[in-house]
C-alpha cells in the first residue's frame, strides 16, 4: 500500500523550499557584486602601491642617492 502523502504539506515545504534558494540567490548575487566592487579597488590600490614606487625611484635618483 502507498504511504498518504498531505499533497499541501508538500506544496507548502516546496514552496519554502524555492524561497529559501531564492533568498540564497539573491545574497549570492549581491557578495558578487561586492567581490567585483573589492576587487576593482585592489587592483586601483595595487596601481597606485606601483606609481609610488616608481615616483621614490625616480626621487632617490633625482637625489643622488642609491637603492
Amino acid at each position: 500500500m502507498m504511504p498518504k502523502y498531505n499533497i499541501g504539506e508538500l506544496i507548502a515545504a516546496l514552496n519554502e523550499a524555492v524561497n529559501k534558494l531564492n533568498s540564497l540567490r539573491a545574497k549570492c548575487d549581491d557578495l558578487e557584486k561586492e567581490r567585483d566592487v573589492l576587487k576593482r579597488d585592489n587592483e586601483i590600490m595595487v596601481g597606485m602601491i606601483n606609481d609610488m614606487g616608481t615616483i621614490v625611484i625616480k626621487a632617490r635618483a633625482a637625489l643622488g642617492e642609491k637603492e
